[in-house]
């Protein structure tokens, strides 16, 4: 099972960047993200025995976590990667604090730190050919209240996310 850990926007965040990414894909030439595949992940665990997934949800739950909110305000794109994103200019400590807390729950059940630093953002648009950087006019304000753990499966079409455990934040 292919794993990641994320959080969930509700309906009108959600819709307000599936929006933006057919605005991003068009400006950069790249393909927009499925609005229901759109979220922000926290930690990345790839490919997972299907009896590890509980292990991992409950070590995931049992975290103290707080809701905070997150203008995303910035776009931009990663380099090499191909990937037009949405994230915030300033720095969310609930969130970063969250996002280390789930990593050091998860080096219990043996899932190895990344190597690189977090960035936290949305993926708008994938295979974009040019390069896209602007600040958003309007932030779009989201109160993150949801955390999920979601199996990515591969289709002819493109992934498709599936949440198998969510929890609110308090």
């Amino acid at each position: 099972m292919r794993l990641f850990f994320a959080l969930q926007p509700d309906d009108a965040v959600r819709d307000a960047l599936s929006s933006l990414a057919l605005d991003v894909a068009a400006a950069a030439r790249g393909r927009p993200i499925a609005r229901d595949n759109l979220h922000l992940t926290l930690f990345f665990l790839g490919e997972q025995p299907a009896e590890r997934a509980e292990r991992l949800w409950s070590a995931a739950n049992a975290l103290d976590a707080t809701a905070c909110t997150l203008a995303l305000d910035h776009i931009g794109t990663f380099r090499g990667s191909g990937v037009a994103w949405i994230g915030s200019s300033a720095r969310v400590d609930a969130l970063f604090a969250l996002q280390a807390r789930l990593t050091d729950a998860l080096a219990t059940e043996g899932i190895a730190r990344e190597d690189r630093p977090w960035s936290p953002h949305v993926t708008l648009a994938r295979s974009v050919r040019a390069r896209f950087e602007r600040p958003l006019d309007a932030p779009i304000e989201w109160h993150v209240r949801r955390l999920a753990l979601m199996l990515s499966e591969t289709r002819a079409g493109g992934a498709r996310y599936r949440e198998l455990g969510a929890r609110v934040l308090t």
